[in-house]
C-alpha cells in the first residue's frame, strides 16, 4: 500500500512539474514574441479591466487555444487584437454575441464585455488568437 501511495505521490508531482514548465514556457514565448507566437496554440493572457465581471476579474489569467473560425459559436469567449477606434492595439477578451461569413467564406464577429453597455467594433477571423478554455484564478 505504502508503494502504491508512493508511486500516486510521485506521478502527480511529475505531472504538475510538467504542467508548470509548460506554463512557463508558453508565457516567456509569449513575452519574447510580443504574443505572436504560441506553443502548440496556447497562449496566456491577465485579465486588465472589468469589461466581463463578474465571469472575469482583474488579475485572472486565460489560457487561451487556437481554433477554426468555424468553430467558434455565439457564446464563446475569445481574445482577439483590437483593430478599431478605442481597441486598436490592445489585446481584447469579449464573449461572441454575432457570427457572419461573408461569400469568400471570411468569418466576421461581434463581440462585448458582459459588463459593458456597447459591443466591440466587428474583427474579423484574422483578429482572433483563440478561445477561452481556462481561467486561472489571482
Amino acid at each position: 500500500m505504502i508503494r502504491l501511495l508512493s508511486f500516486i505521490w510521485t506521478a502527480i508531482k511529475t505531472i504538475l512539474t510538467i504542467v508548470l514548465i509548460l506554463l512557463l514556457l508558453i508565457i516567456g514565448t509569449q513575452r519574447l514574441s510580443n504574443n505572436k507566437n504560441a506553443i502548440a496554440g496556447f497562449r496566456v493572457f491577465n485579465v486588465v479591466t472589468e469589461s466581463m465581471k463578474p465571469e472575469y476579474k482583474v488579475g485572472d489569467a486565460l489560457l487561451t487555444k487556437s481554433i477554426k473560425p468555424s468553430e467558434i459559436k455565439v457564446g464563446d469567449n475569445i481574445t482577439y487584437m483590437g483593430l478599431k477606434d478605442s481597441f486598436k492595439d490592445k489585446i481584447v477578451t469579449h464573449k461572441v454575441i454575432k457570427i457572419e461569413k461573408n461569400q469568400d467564406g471570411l468569418y466576421f464577429f461581434t463581440t462585448k464585455g458582459i459588463a459593458n453597455d456597447v459591443e466591440d467594433p466587428e474583427i474579423n477571423e484574422s483578429q482572433v488568437f483563440g478561445k477561452v478554455i481556462y481561467k486561472i484564478k489571482s
